[in-house]
């Protein structure tokens, strides 16, 4: 009787990419809209200054709203990378989150994903790919790889 073995490849960084803009649509129709929804007319950044001085009550919400968008995003990665090994971004394009010690840990795929909170700590944290190995900071401190897999029979 054949077994089946699973097998791991390095993902490129574009795969990983479009994945990610995957989970962003995906993240931005379940979580952002609906708080869109609660502000009924949208505030341009040079508005902010007025907010400031006229509605402070109104601008703690647009940033209490956007910190619970941040933590709702890192957790909607760590929660199915747990589960599944995979966002739904990463289910498309047949990719997973392993762990280099044991078996995945939530607190790995927390660290993992905590730059996702910022554009920019994200850029940051990718740039370090350029090494080489196809593994973001995070990723190395969380001792976790992106990979591909496919079936071997054996």
């Amino acid at each position: 009787k054949l077994k089946m073995r699973e097998s791991f490849y390095t993902v490129s960084f574009w795969r990983r990419l479009i994945a990610y803009i995957v989970d962003v649509i995906v993240l931005n129709i379940i979580v952002v809209l609906p708080f869109n929804l609660l502000f009924k007319e949208k505030i341009a950044i040079n508005d902010l200054s007025f907010l400031i001085n006229s509605n402070p009550e109104k601008l703690f919400n647009i940033v209490f709203a956007g910190i619970i968008i941040a933590i709702l995003s890192v957790f909607y990665w760590a929660l199915f990378e747990y589960f599944l090994s995979q966002s739904l971004g990463k289910m498309l394009f047949g990719i997973k989150v392993i762990s280099l010690k044991g078996s995945l840990k939530f607190s790995q795929c927390l660290l993992r994903n905590i730059t996702k909170i910022s554009s920019l700590l994200l850029l940051f944290d990718c740039l370090y790919m350029i090494n080489g190995d196809g593994m973001r900071y995070f990723d190395k401190l969380s001792k976790t790889k992106v990979v591909g897999t496919w079936q071997r029979k054996y």
